[in-house]
């Protein structure tokens, strides 16, 4: 941030010219080198495919060798992971020693092997005067960074633009390449964030007792609501076969021990099932839900009872449970609700860790033991042999000046931002973490970013409604489960007004070309009718938009 509170920007011939790289590289995912030079043509009119290897060879990784005589320029691609070769150079994450530095040594041996098939067509191309530019995207950005490395002593005007790098760099190797690089980061991308570092960051912090504590409230509060609802159902189709069944006449006392038997059935016990009919004069459904409130409302005390033990420090109870793994979660006060109903999903619970954990281990090994270190939480003492402590993971870190790729009031905002910058040290767990690596998710956010002023709305803040924009109902009224999490998940954005509305409210989607959506994105009920049915009444009517329902 500059001195002004001001975030730096790149400039739009920069934005410009990051939007015409991400274009190559659309190109180099077609299958075959004949629909590659089909779409070059149109992307950029005279180049042409020098050498391509595709995605199905399983040896070789992909990479695409471009050039434009018309204007003197030379361009090797290199798409992300596609071949067996490519897996195993993202699975070997050890370090290994690249100039005055380390990189990630998969990386390290592919840019290598780049460097020898190559290194001198590149630089043959360079002494005839031709601009030698390194394209890649994902893992080919972090092979493409190491490679400019180990190339910008024979060319010394090679540049590197990377879409969704890895994190593939020691410390050492910062300043070496914020000159040759320049990285882009789309909104959440996990990639960028993925190395040993975040991976043990994210593992603690979702097996901490803390938060397994937070997660075993969440998924009890959650199978209770199914309970309830089973329930309902359940006196549903008891009364209807009550009411089909052979016309009786029953007891007074007859009946009332029928209904006494539904409640039990239903899973309430019998002394409640008594108490809460007489205090509902006989009405088996306002006695059902009576009961179920007061179960409900025992298992929440006893769960934040458990929740408030577990949170005190979860940094310290997570070093806790590791050297002393009585302490671990699932054999606390957390896993002992005072229900049964409670204490088979609290067991359900740990057990999931625990077999996430178990089946996890073997993956992870060679990237530094994340499993076994998660394992400290869950194993009981004595499980398995002790292993000798590991040897800290080596940080990794962005190479080349970072471009990142925000979203302000759904539109994408570009900012630099520094290799060290917090954003990028952990890995954040949401619903677009996997789709913002996709290189149309770069393209249309840079597109974005090149509208310097958007006539957008300012998305209003979720803590300023209680209640949907649109039908004034509570967000989560179409829900049957109704944690924490779940509420916080029923609430959207509109694209189009910026005001908090429901998922039921917000299920059309409407493309915005003026407002720089130029794919369909979330709008609410009042701004699809307003824009379809009467286009004058709101300020971006001028857009053509595709309708998805």
């Amino acid at each position: 941030v500059g001195q002004d509170g001001r975030v730096p920007e790149p400039d739009a011939e920069l934005l410009r010219h990051l939007h015409f790289m991400n274009r190559l590289l659309l190109v180099s995912k077609e299958p075959t080198a004949p629909d590659m030079q089909r779409l070059l043509k149109q992307a950029v009119p005279h180049a042409e495919v020098v050498l391509a290897e595709t995605a199905s060879g399983a040896l070789e990784r992909a990479h695409l060798l471009v050039c434009d005589r018309h204007n003197q320029a030379a361009y090797l691609i290199l798409p992300g992971t596609s071949t067996v070769a490519d897996f195993a150079a993202d699975f070997n994450a050890d370090c290994e020693e690249v100039g005055c530095g380390a990189g990630h040594r998969g990386m390290v041996q592919s840019a290598r092997w780049l460097q020898a098939e190559f290194g001198p067509v590149l630089e043959n191309l360079s002494n005839q005067g031709y601009a030698v530019t390194v394209v890649g995207h994902s893992l080919g950005a972090g092979v493409g960074a190491i490679f400019s490395l180990l190339m910008r002593d024979q060319i010394p005007t090679l540049r590197c633009y990377g879409f969704g790098t890895p994190a593939c760099i020691d410390e050492r190797l910062i300043p070496a390449l914020r000159d040759i690089m320049c990285t882009v980061v789309n909104r959440d991308d996990m990639v960028p964030r993925l190395s040993v570092h975040t991976v043990q960051h994210l593992v603690h912090t979702v097996l901490c007792p803390g938060q397994v504590a937070k997660t075993r409230s969440w998924m009890n509060e959650d199978m209770q609501a199914i309970k309830d609802v089973e329930r309902v159902v359940e006196l549903r189709r008891r009364q209807a076969g009550q009411a089909s069944g052979p016309s009786s006449s029953p007891s007074h006392a007859d009946l009332d021990e029928e209904k006494v038997a539904i409640l039990v059935e239903a899973g309430i016990d019998r002394a409640v099932a008594v108490r809460v009919l007489r205090e509902e004069n006989g009405d088996v459904s306002l006695a059902m839900l009576k009961a179920t409130e007061e179960q409900a409302a025992t298992d929440r005390s006893n769960n934040d009872g458990n929740l408030n033990a577990n949170t005190n420090d979860c940094s310290a109870s997570a070093a806790a449970s590791t050297a002393a793994p009585s302490d671990a979660p699932g054999q606390g006060p957390a896993s002992s609700p005072s229900s049964g109903g409670a204490n088979s999903q609290s067991a359900f619970v740990n057990d999931a860790f625990r077999r996430f954990t178990t089946a996890t281990s073997g993956y992870f090994d060679s990237a530094g033991g994340l499993a076994q270190s998660a394992m400290g939480f869950l194993n009981k003492p004595g499980d398995g042999a002790s292993r000798p402590p590991r040897a800290r993971p080596t940080r990794m870190f962005l190479p080349g000046q970072i471009v990142h790729l925000y979203r302000r009031n759904g539109i994408a905002r570009a900012a630099w931002a520094a290799p060290e910058h917090g954003v990028f040290d952990h890995i954040t767990i949401c619903k677009d973490m996997l789709n913002d690596h996709n290189l149309s998710a770069y393209s249309e956010a840079l597109h974005q970013a090149q509208i310097r002023e958007s006539p957008v709305n300012a998305w209003e803040p979720f803590d300023s409604r209680k209640v949907c924009a649109c039908c004034e109902a509570e967000f989560n009224w179409a829900f049957v489960l109704q944690s924490e999490p779940q509420r916080l998940l029923a609430r959207h954005h509109c694209f189009c007004c910026g005001r908090a509305v429901c998922d039921g409210c917000s299920r059309k989607r409407l493309a915005h070309p003026d407002l720089g959506h130029i794919s369909p994105v979330r709008t609410c009920d009042a701004c699809f009718f307003n824009r379809t049915s009467h286009p004058e009444h709101i300020h971006h009517a001028s857009g053509s938009g595709s309708v998805s329902m």
